[in-house]
Formats: C-alpha cells, sequence, structure tokens
C-alpha cells in the first residue's frame, strides 16, 4: 500500500482504557474492568495494534508479514467485534 493510498482501511483504537495484561499467566486485551483473554500467538500483533492511536490495514500488513493474511483480517475483525477499534 502507498502512504495516502485511499482504498487502505484506517483504523484508531476505540479507547485508549483498552490494553493488554497478564492475568495468571494468561494475556488478556481489557479496558480495566472487564477482559478477554488472547491467544498467545496473537500477543505480539495486539499490542503493536493498541501501541498506535491510529494505523491503515497496510501498515499492519507490513508490520507482521508472517502471519497469513487470513489469519490478520480475522484479528482485525475480532478486534472491531470487541470494539477494540473503529474504522478512523
Amino acid at each position: 500500500h502507498l502512504p495516502g493510498d485511499a482504498t487502505a482501511q484506517r483504523f484508531q483504537r476505540a479507547s485508549e482504557k483498552i490494553h493488554l495484561a497478564e492475568h495468571k499467566g494468561v494475556w488478556v486485551i481489557t479496558d480495566g474492568r472487564q477482559g478477554a483473554p488472547i491467544p498467545k500467538n496473537m500477543r505480539e500483533p495486539i499490542a503493536w495494534i493498541l501501541e498506535r492511536p491510529q494505523f491503515a490495514e497496510g501498515e499492519f500488513a507490513d508490520a507482521f508479514q508472517g502471519i497469513p493474511k487470513t489469519a490478520r483480517s480475522r484479528l482485525l475483525a475480532d478486534m472491531q467485534k470487541m470494539a477494540v477499534i473503529v474504522p478512523a
């Protein structure tokens, strides 16, 4: 994707309160009140998402080329369903 590509989907964090935390050896994504466990292999990409106030889908793809496209797309869809990210 080129910078400023009009077809690139952009996302932003839904809340600055959302973060990753470790609880009894399990990583959870939480807003401080409630949390959901995440797969260990998704901790790094989720942390990357949460470190940015806003990002493009292409930037995420470039950062995690080792993750299959279908898995990246599923993660972004899941993060939207959980209201972690919203379209920017």
